[in-house]
């Protein structure tokens, strides 16, 4: 069986905590051939165990005839350049939440992928946790009723917070946002990138 190649463009914190584990999970189907980062220790490092192609720059993973999916893993500033720049190189997408900084900067990706005929995926993982799996199918169902409010309460012991945990704890809140999105869609079907 061929394995899928798979090209990792950022090599921070969420590619070593979750992308480069779960690829290591799939190495059965898929196969890290290339990593890209600004820091070329981290796409080396990220690299050295498959063996796989590094580089500073981004490009030269898209530029891989053996890729066949990328996952972006950068800051959502250089989101809308890579993710248009993978879709023009014919290669599926996992992008990691926010998928944007707008919504012109969305649609302009979505509409990127959609032409060249290729998957977005958005990495809201959370959806995919059978709680809210569960509680989604509840909804529904019709077996809760129509949802006015939602309030979650996810504790998880942390320490105590530095300065520099600051920026982070903003970014976690990206999960508890999404959530009420994911739980409640309009009939009809999908979402658009705005939420509308």
């Amino acid at each position: 069986m061929d394995r899928m190649g798979i090209g990792l463009i950022g090599c921070g914190g969420i590619a070593r905590s979750a992308h480069l584990p779960a690829i290591a999970a799939l190495r059965e189907h898929v196969e890290l051939r290339a990593t890209a980062d600004v820091d070329g220790h981290a796409a080396e490092a990220a690299a050295a165990p498959w063996g796989a192609a590094h580089s500073t720059d981004y490009r030269a993973v898209l530029a891989r005839p053996d890729i066949a999916a990328v996952i972006v893993a950068t800051p959502e500033y250089l989101h809308a350049e890579q993710v248009s720049a993978a879709a023009a190189a014919g290669k599926h997408v996992l992008c990691e939440k926010p998928l944007a900084r707008t919504l012109a900067e969305a649609d302009r990706m979505i509409g990127a992928c959609a032409a060249a005929g290729v998957h977005l995926l958005i990495g809201h993982s959370r959806r995919f946790t059978r709680r809210y799996m569960e509680i989604r199918a509840a909804i529904e169902r019709g077996e809760i009723g129509e949802v006015r409010l939602l309030r979650e309460n996810e504790r998880r012991s942390r320490g105590r917070p530095q300065i520099a945990d600051l920026r982070r704890r903003a970014d976690d809140q990206r999960h508890p946002r999404d959530r009420p999105a994911a739980l409640v869609q309009r009939p009809g079907g999908g979402e658009r990138a705005g939420g509308g």
